[in-house]
This record gives C-alpha cells, structure tokens and sequence, in this order.
C-alpha cells in the first residue's frame, strides 16, 4: 500500500512522462494508485460521518421521545382535570340539587347576597318568631 505523499510523487512523475492529457489506460493506473493509497482516508470519513449520523439519529430519536412524553402528560393532566370537575358538580350536585351546575362546578345562578352582621340577626330573631 502507497501513502499519501507517495501517491502524490507518483503522480508528479507520472504526469512529466504523460506529456498533455492522459490517455484512458493511464486514468485506471491513476485511478487504481489513488485507491490503493487514498481508499483508507476516503473509508476513515465515510466512517466518520457514519458515526455522527448515528449520534445524530439517537439524538433525534430522544427528543422525539420526550415530545411524545410530554404530550402524553398534557393529556393525561387534562383528562385528570376533566375527571376532578364531574366529580366536583356531582358533589355540589348533592349539596344543592335545585342550582344549575355548570362546568367545573361553577354555578350559572347568582351567589347569594352577603349580608352584614346586624341584618343577618335579625333575619333569624324573625324567623325564630
């Protein structure tokens, strides 16, 4: 097997005995000498970028994963969510079953009226009566 550098003395005095243009049976000898001593720098980076194509493929294939994780976990929280608002309406279902229950348990009708201290009492004292 030749070298690099001995392929390139070849080919300098080779091509002062060539003369003008090679002819196609001295391009196989060209070709075939480059091969012999430049074929393992050309496998050495094919193998190279080989394996960064497969880092880059694994690193792709995480993120995908991760993608895929998180959405999974996005509707996993709004199922969850979806699950805690029947099951609060069904409880204010059964605390008051006369008010309109609504989404998450929010009552479409209009909160009661808050009343001071003093109105509040004598709301009582007159219902006692």
């Amino acid at each position: 097997m030749t070298t690099p550098t001995e392929f390139v003395l070849w080919l300098n005095g080779a091509a002062g005995v060539m003369g003008e243009a090679p002819t196609p049976e001295q391009w196989e000898a060209i070709k075939e000498k480059m091969n012999e001593s430049l074929g393992f720098l050309a496998a050495k980076k094919l193998l190279e970028r080989a394996e960064d194509q497969i880092v880059r493929d694994r690193e792709s294939e995480l993120k995908r994963a991760a993608a895929v994780e998180q959405m999974n976990r996005h509707v996993q929280f709004n199922a969850d969510i979806a699950r805690y608002r029947a099951m609060v309406d069904a409880h204010a279902a059964k605390l008051n079953p006369a008010a309109e229950i609504g989404f998450g348990s929010t009552l479409l009708v209009a909160p009661p009226e808050k009343q001071s201290f003093l109105s509040s009492m004598a709301s009582r004292i007159k219902e006692v009566k």
